[in-house]
């Protein structure tokens, strides 16, 4: 089996424990939590996922591009110690961009699930996924990451009981991600991955802006993934959210089976096009149809067989949510064609800029229709600006691929 086999296998793994457990926990707090309460863990959670997002400023794509290209251990080190230095800077401005809006929002509960899952946002800053996936060292990852959910999760079974335990369900949701932290940073001491260096400002610079086009792109991705939420907290309340979260944790749960794909293709993909642009293209080619048909029947599934999955997953409770599942399964479609035409070919061929210009683009637009929408359809009409967003995106990728002539999947 080659590497590249090896890798989507250890990752497949991961995905499929990340599969199961939501299967496992979200029927469980659905019914302790109710409506309104899963709705407030949604809401929560988004807004960390913000923090998350940020700080990880694209460095999960440049660095892992980079790191797979360095040959040298000395020049390793540099480059990781600067990713760490700037990912921990931006943290830091990231909580207080959190702080500032809580403080405004003025709801008591949900500040208090935000500080409860920032062991999200502290375990993401000590998993350098980009580090594993640019050695290509998927296996150590796998584990770690197996260890954190499997440490954490029966403690939610354990511990929360009634809707007054939600705090609870946030800090063991958030304490998954800083167990597998913890694991990473503890992995990279013992078999001493890298050399923590002292790194010159004009270095950290000179990084940062080299990962700027790709953290823009991701920021404005999460303005229709993590963001939308947040306004529909914001103009429908948290009963709106714990429909949308249903909504949203099916769709991730469909899009879960394509992180080993993505995670295990970028780099090597990076390397191909660099020293066999044709191998490169047969490449990219053949795992985005692969991609393609397992999104569709899996699509097709979820719509046969919605109302049933629903009232598995959440109960009847949450079947209002149905028409809006339906129209975001659409999504997944066009979510793994973008992901194939944008980050895995527009980043490795040196077109971040115009990855992130059609990203930003689509987010400007979410972002100006987003309250008038969510006002007048709330989650029905948070799902069609989803689908929206998906598929302006892909009529602007494949009209850059035919114009740029990259000729990697068109």
């Amino acid at each position: 089996m080659n590497s590249i086999n090896k890798n989507i296998l250890y990752l497949g793994v991961v995905q499929i424990v990340r599969f199961i457990i939501p299967l496992m926990t979200i029927p469980y707090l659905t019914r302790v939590l109710g409506v309104s309460g899963f709705g407030y863990l949604g809401f929560a959670a988004a807004i960390t996922a913000y923090g998350v997002v940020l700080s990880q400023y694209g460095f999960n794509l440049t660095a892992t591009s980079r790191i797979a290209k360095i040959k040298k251990r000395e020049k390793l080190s540099y480059y990781c110690s600067s990713v760490y230095y700037s990912r921990f800077f931006i943290a830091i401005l990231s909580c207080l961009m959190i702080l500032i809006f809580l403080l405004f929002y003025g709801d008591d509960t949900l500040s208090k699930l935000v500080f409860f899952m920032l062991p999200m946002l502290l375990g993401d800053l000590l998993t350098p996924i980009w580090l594993y996936q640019g050695l290509e060292r998927m296996k150590v990852l796998t584990i770690m990451t197996l260890l954190g959910r499997l440490v954490t999760v029966p403690l939610i079974f354990i511990f929360v009981e009634s809707k007054d335990d939600i705090f609870i369900a946030a800090f063991l949701q958030g304490s998954a991600f800083l167990v597998t932290g913890l694991l990473s940073t503890f992995n990279i001491y013992k078999n001493n991955i890298f050399d923590v260096k002292l790194v010159s400002f004009s270095y950290l610079k000179k990084n940062i802006s080299h990962s700027w086009n790709v953290f823009l792109t991701t920021v404005a991705s999460s303005v229709y993934l993590n963001f939308l939420t947040i306004i529909l907290g914001i103009v429908s309340g948290v009963e709106s959210v714990g429909y949308f979260n249903i909504v949203q944790n099916i769709r991730n749960i469909c899009l879960q089976c394509f992180g080993p794909i993505y995670q295990s293709t970028f780099p090597r993909i990076s390397k191909l096009i660099k020293y066999d642009y044709r191998e490169a293209t047969k490449f990219t080619k053949r795992y985005l149809l692969f991609s393609f048909v397992l999104a569709v029947f899996g699509s097709l599934f979820v719509l046969v067989f919605c109302e049933e999955i629903i009232t598995l997953l959440a109960g009847a409770e949450f079947l209002n949510a149905e028409l809006s599942v339906k129209i975001i399964m659409l999504s997944v479609i066009f979510g793994v064609l973008n992901n194939f035409l944008g980050v895995q070919t527009l980043v490795p061929t040196g077109h971040a800029k115009t990855l992130r210009n059609i990203v930003l683009a689509s987010s400007l637009l979410c972002l100006s229709l987003s309250f008038f929408v969510v006002s007048k359809w709330s989650y029905q009409g948070a799902a069609l600006l989803l689908l929206f967003c998906e598929l302006y995106i892909f009529l602007c990728f494949c009209y850059k691929h035919k114009r740029l002539k990259l000729g990697l999947v068109i």
